[in-house]
Formats: structure tokens, sequence, C-alpha cells
């Protein structure tokens, strides 16, 4: 058995490479899911021009980053009016105290970054899981399919290879890595399904994007590092200080 601790809010494990566990959302009418694919696929490509303008002002060289600073100098001077020196009462008023201190636009790129990766993810969820809406095709256990494909991701992206799929000639039990732990996150889980079907149709989804390490928000800032800015704009305009 997976050696795992209880899972809290749809999650699995402490560490940053943590696996959601949490079942995925159905769709009562096909209306309401082709507004979802809708939604998500819209929301991967204006997250990531939105990401694309407001980063354009740490980006030495770029033709828009004179465009980016005016627009970003504004929306942290508007953020700005209200000041900084008012106690927060509540956790809310505390993120945005501590995002007006920090960089307003700033911290709004970093909170940008993930929003296109996960909506193209969510946008291939909705796009495998449209066999549910064909009612001549019998319906396969779609949270065993979710948890098998996280978990093939999730492995894919750590070892950067494409998870294989086997069974040992001296029993019926898996033979890879991938396979047992599929089997075991399944006992975990209590989830009744065949492992091996989940999993195979997991592996058949990976793309080359999943076996791609996962991108230092740095390189897409233009700078060197994760955050060891190399501009000079953001260590300037956007010192870190003391939480409000």
């Amino acid at each position: 058995m997976l050696d795992v601790p209880p899972a809290r809010r749809g999650l699995l494990g402490a560490t940053a490479h943590r696996l959601d566990v949490s079942k995925p959302n159905q769709h009562d009418t096909k209306a309401e899911f082709l507004a979802e694919k809708v939604a998500v696929e819209a929301a991967a490509e204006h997250g990531r021009a939105l990401f694309e303008i407001l980063a354009g002002q740490f980006r030495e060289g770029s033709d828009q980053r004179g465009v980016s600073e005016r627009l970003s100098d504004f929306i942290d001077a508007s953020e700005n009016q209200g000041g900084l020196t008012r106690r927060p009462d509540t956790p809310v008023d505390l993120v945005l105290q501590n995002a007006k201190a920090v960089g307003f636009t700033f911290t709004l790129v970093l909170a940008l970054y993930h929003v296109p990766g996960s909506s193209r993810a969510k946008a291939r969820a909705c796009k495998s899981g449209g066999d549910l809406l064909e009612p001549k095709a019998p319906a396969p256990n779609h949270y065993a399919r979710a948890i098998a494909l996280r978990l093939a991701k999730l492995i894919a992206r750590h070892t950067g290879e494409r998870p294989t799929l086997g069974t040992s000639s001296e029993s019926n039990h898996p033979s890879t890595d991938c396979g047992r732990a599929v089997e075991d996150l399944f006992k975990v889980l209590g989830i009744k399904a065949q492992f091996r079907n989940a999993a195979k149709w997991a592996i058949d989804q990976l793309t080359d994007e999943d076996l791609a390490p996962e991108e230092p928000i740095g390189s897409l800032l233009g700078t060197r590092d994760n955050l060891g800015f190399s501009t000079g704009r953001p260590i300037q305009r956007f010192r870190l200080s003391k939480p409000c």
C-alpha cells in the first residue's frame, strides 16, 4: 500500500507535488458541458494574453515593455490610492495589502502564471470526458480515469518519461511503478474499478507537454532564474517589504 497521509481538502501529500484526489464535476446536460468547455478554453487563451501583457515590463528588449510599464504603473497607482496603513481586519485584507506592498501587477503576474496551463489541462479533461455524453458508449468510471490521469501526469512530470504499464508473469499484479501506484491509490480511495483499464487510458492521454519539466516563471519573464530578476525593474519597483 502507498504510505500516504489522509486526504485533506481533496489533496494527498505534503510537498509541492501534491495529488488532487477530489472527484471530477459531472454535467447534467450537454449544454452545461459545452459551456464549461468554452469557458476553460477562453481562460487558457485570455489568461496567457494578460500574462504576456503584464510580464512585458520585466523583459529587457521587449517591444511591449514600455506599454506594459505604463499600464502597470497606472494599475498600481490606482490600487494604492487607499494607502497601506489601515490594519487588515480579515485574511483577504492582509492578502490585498501585501499584494499592494509587493506590487499589485507583479503579484497578478505571479498569480496568472499557472492559469493558462491549468485551463488547458481542464479543457483536455473536458474533451476526454466527452464520451460520457454519447448514449451509445458505455459510461466509464470517470473518477477512476481522473485519478489515474492525474497520477500519470505527476509521474511523467517528475521523471520526464512516459509511464509504462505491465503485469508480472508470475502473478496478476502490476509489474511497473505506475501500475502499482494506481492499484494502491485505488485501494486507498476505495475506487471499485479495474486499475489496468484506467491506467492504460490515462497513459494514452499524455502529451509531450506533460513530460516537460515545469518552466520556472523567471524564464517567462526573461530573467536568469525563478525569481532572480536581472532587468532591475522588478527589484526596484517591487522590493519585498515586511508584511503589513
